[in-house]
């Protein structure tokens, strides 16, 4: 099975303000509709969060009647700033040659308010027998994948458009917003 999906958004905001909120993989908790739980495990190549550095996550997934816990490994593999944000995902332990690609590229988009269109594409790519093995136990589709993808991209543009790159720097934030 392949899925491969794209969504926009417009978001008041530039390209670099939404660049470094994404960059900041853990902060994709804010909004990711499945995630419980991300940990950074190895560092990237600048010490943090960079290229090159790899998350376990925790997620939570209702399929096939029932919820599902997840575990996955990421790796972040662009960063470009202001441009994209990419990373490829696995399942723990790893299945076959199952692989997700996700990318983030903000453009600007050409009005006078100065607001971005934010791209998100995915790509999931589950050869047999794990294929059928997900689509029997778990009734997980291409629909379905692109159904979970879109709701946690209106997620995000709601979160968006919140800034939250900006509630550390708000004293006024609530809690929730941090």
């Amino acid at each position: 099975m392949r899925v491969a999906w794209s969504g926009t958004l417009r978001v008041a905001a530039t390209p670099q303000e939404l660049f470094t909120y994404l960059a900041d993989v853990p902060r994709h908790g804010d909004w990711a509709t499945t995630l419980e739980r991300i940990t950074r495990i190895r560092a990237g190549h600048d010490d943090a969060g960079g290229v090159g550095a790899r998350y376990r996550t925790s997620e939570r997934v209702a399929l096939g009647g029932r919820e599902w816990m997840i575990a996955t490994i990421c790796e972040v593999r662009e960063l470009v700033p202001g441009e994209c944000i990419a990373w490829t995902a696995h399942p723990v332990p790893r299945v076959g040659w199952a692989t997700l690609r996700f990318t983030f590229t903000p453009t600007p988009d050409g009005s006078d308010a100065g607001g971005t269109l934010l791209t998100q594409t995915v790509t999931e790519v589950y050869p047999p027998p794990i294929s059928w093995l997900l689509r029997l136990t778990m009734n997980l589709t291409p629909a379905t994948v692109e159904r979970q993808l879109a709701q946690s991209l209106a997620r995000l543009g709601a979160t968006l458009a919140t800034r939250p790159w900006e509630w550390e720097r708000d004293p006024g934030a609530t809690a929730q917003q941090r």
